[in-house]
């Protein structure tokens, strides 16, 4: 299958960087910080090195094992978002990107949004707005917005995604499922003391990040 993320790793890259400036613009960052990145990898804070920002001890949690050398600020625990095997308040700052809209259902959101807030008193956590037009998986317009039945039978052929990987049709099964994109009234639930900030692009609501500080 090909990977598509490569095919479009440039405009990641681009909105990105923009994330990590407003993360290290909203919280004292410095070496000796203690961030859990849920569902994330080393990429952000290899960029961030990148740009010259102070990089802190990261823990990554994922369901997957990591394959590479990690560099000695950042560690790997295979677990679940949603059952994070810490401490309440173990961290200093909670980070995930583009994580929690592959969780399928509300409640599993509510979850992981809860063990968000749990281990860390301050987080930041950014997801795909579901308002924005065009499907970031898909690579298509306006497929998100049709009943999840029409979407299993047009997304393996009828989507820049399925057109260019060539998934098989228990791959586009899965897809579809997991997926879930949230509103501006979503995420203000599941983060209520959270600031609310909008990634905009084209003048559109392109994501939409929860922001909380409570220490």
């Amino acid at each position: 299958m090909v990977n598509i993320h490569q095919l479009y790793a440039p405009f990641l890259r681009h909105f990105r960087r923009g994330r990590l400036q407003r993360f290290y613009a909203r919280f004292e960052v410095q070496e000796a910080t203690r961030v859990i990145d849920v569902g994330g990898d080393q990429f952000f804070w290899e960029l961030a090195k990148e740009e010259g920002f102070p990089v802190p001890q990261v823990t990554v949690i994922n369901l997957y094992e990591n394959s590479t050398t990690l560099p000695e600020n950042i560690s790997w625990v295979v677990a679940d978002g949603k059952n994070i095997p810490f401490e309440d308040s173990a961290f200093d700052i909670a980070f995930s990107n583009s994580v929690i809209e592959h969780l399928e259902t509300w409640e599993n959101q509510v979850q992981f949004a809860s063990e968000i807030q749990r281990v860390a008193p301050n987080f930041f956590v950014q997801t795909p707005s579901y308002n924005f037009p065009v499907e970031p998986h898909f690579l298509t317009p306006f497929i998100h917005w049709l009943p999840k039945s029409i979407q299993h039978k047009v997304v393996r052929n009828f989507t820049v995604w399925g057109l260019v990987t060539r998934p098989t049709a228990e791959y586009c099964k899965n897809m579809v499922s997991e997926l879930r994109l949230l509103t501006q009234k979503e995420m203000a639930i599941l983060f209520p003391d959270s600031n609310l900030e909008i990634e905009q692009s084209l003048g559109l609501e392109k994501s939409l990040l929860a922001i909380g500080k409570r220490k």
